[in-house]
């Protein structure tokens, strides 16, 4: 599956950089730091956490483009719910009847096994990984490989993110459901409702908007807002190849 996540900023007299920004990878003992020209624009956290995840995700205007909680419990305004939803991750909610979404006792786990790449060169960097999908009691069901790359679009910072998931163990089975595959928690400010400062709005490539854009089959999908008196915006892009396109 593949799929690419566009932070834009949408003020008027805004113009994208003509040129690609130096990307830097360095590498830590639970994640690598994604910079900029020198400053941080994503981290992707591959211990500590019941999957791996890319957080923080900072936007045009140095803005923090998705929720800090839990990784953050101190962040003013922040609601505390859904706590298995943790920046931005990939997981499922029925793979061979386990729950690899939630994070309570039960559930599955998305385990780090090994780096296949970590480099940078021509305005990206890139991530790729072998990780492992673990049952509560320690019996692994299939492994994943991906691929997420941070760069720049016409001047606005994209993450694309490629998986592919690998019946390693024995016959795999995606059960129908509404938890995965591409997640993301977005910042307060940028959800429709249930947060005190929610002020976003929504549309797909349908032109479908507001809340009717749930559940519904779309190319892509924008939702923007404003956060500290800017106007910025996440869309995500499912690819053409992907099955059963557009999901």
């Amino acid at each position: 599956m593949k799929g690419i996540l566009i932070l834009a900023a949408l003020l008027a007299g805004d113009s994208p950089a003509e040129s690609q920004p130096t990307v830097t990878m360095v590498e830590h003992g639970d994640r690598v730091d994604v910079l900029l020209d020198g400053e941080l624009f994503a981290a992707y956290v591959f211990r500590g956490y019941p999957r791996p995840m890319v957080y923080p995700i900072i936007g045009p205007h140095r803005i923090g483009m998705t929720r800090n909680f839990p990784m953050k419990t101190d962040v003013p305004g922040e609601p505390h719910g859904h706590p298995h939803h943790k920046s931005m991750y990939f997981g499922y909610g029925s793979v061979n009847g386990v729950n690899f979404f939630a994070d309570h006792a039960e559930a599955g786990r998305i385990v780090h096994e090994k780096f296949l790449e970590t480099s940078s060169d021509a305005g990206r960097g890139i991530v790729k990984s072998l990780n492992q999908w673990v049952t509560a009691d320690g019996q692994v069901v299939c492994s994943d490989i991906r691929t997420i790359t941070f760069h720049t679009v016409g001047g606005v910072r994209a993450i694309d993110w490629e998986i592919t998931i690998h019946a390693s163990e024995g016959e795999v089975a995606f059960k129908d459901d509404k938890h995965g595959s591409m997640a993301i928690r977005m910042h307060p400010n940028l959800q429709l409702e249930s947060s005190p400062t929610a002020n976003g709005q929504a549309v797909n490539s349908e032109g479908i908007s507001g809340k009717a854009v749930f559940g519904q089959r779309a190319k892509w999908i924008d939702y923007w807002g404003t956060i500290d008196g800017k106007t910025v915006g996440i869309a995500i892009f499912d690819h053409p190849s992907n099955p059963r396109h557009p999901t």
